[in-house]
């Protein structure tokens, strides 16, 4: 999806704050605050340090590329940049409500055909003008892992490293399916045939193999 040049300098100018303090509606954000902001639309954008307004514009004009949802329906990534630049949290020269900040976004927005409103969850959605699709972002993928479930992916990601086809089998497929084991379980029983008795039908000399006698062990735990 394309934004007029002078939209995307708009919503930049919101993003990093080019306003007079005493009358902004938007928090002025430097270079950390801005990798803060794009981190927590859920993306990789960190800001190298150079001009805020050319850096932001050209971090959006990335971000609208990205596939969109629908023909009429932004980048998930983009609805979630404007969910993160209208929380109510971050008002300022006016209350939670945001008015003046939510009239100066759909002044851009309007340009491309949508604009923006609160729900009843106090989050900022963006409509396409034109057929009333609301653009809704989804939960951001890029939450950080707490500790414990950093240190399950390590051991997770060590024995997947070590193990065999066979410890896989029999460590995680089939515990998760135990009607799968009883399957396999009964399908090796049925393929073992009992070897005819010996020509002097001596039948204290004739012994099932060890694998057999296994596996009837396991059967028997099993059922």
């Amino acid at each position: 999806m394309e934004f007029k040049s002078r939209t995307i300098k708009e919503i930049a100018e919101m993003i990093y704050g080019y306003f007079k303090a005493e009358k902004s509606f938007f928090r002025y954000r430097s270079s950390k605050y801005l990798t803060e902001f794009f981190q927590d639309c859920g993306t990789d954008h960190c800001h190298d340090g150079s001009s805020r307004s050319p850096w932001v514009s050209d971090a959006l004009r990335q971000i609208l590329a990205e596939p969109s949802p629908g023909a009429n329906a932004p980048p998930e990534t983009f609805a979630r940049v404007i969910r993160t630049l209208m929380d109510p949290g971050d008002a300022v020269n006016e209350g939670p409500e945001r008015s003046g900040a939510l009239a100066l976004l759909n002044t851009a927005l309007a340009r491309e055909g949508f604009d923006a409103f609160y729900g009843p969850d106090k989050q900022c959605y963006m409509r396409h003008l034109g057929t009333g699709a609301v653009a809704g972002p989804m939960a951001s993928p890029h939450r950080p892992f707490t500790e414990s479930e950093r240190r399950k992916r390590e051991l997770l990601t060590l024995y997947l490293e070590g193990a065999s086809e066979d410890e896989l089998i029999a460590d995680v497929l089939l515990p998760l399916c135990p009607r799968a084991r009883t399957a396999d379980t009964v399908q090796r029983g049925q393929s073992y045939k009992r070897p005819s008795a010996p020509a002097d039908n001596d039948a204290r000399t004739h012994r099932a193999p060890a694998s057999a006698r296994n596996l009837r062990l396991v059967s028997n735990e099993t059922g």
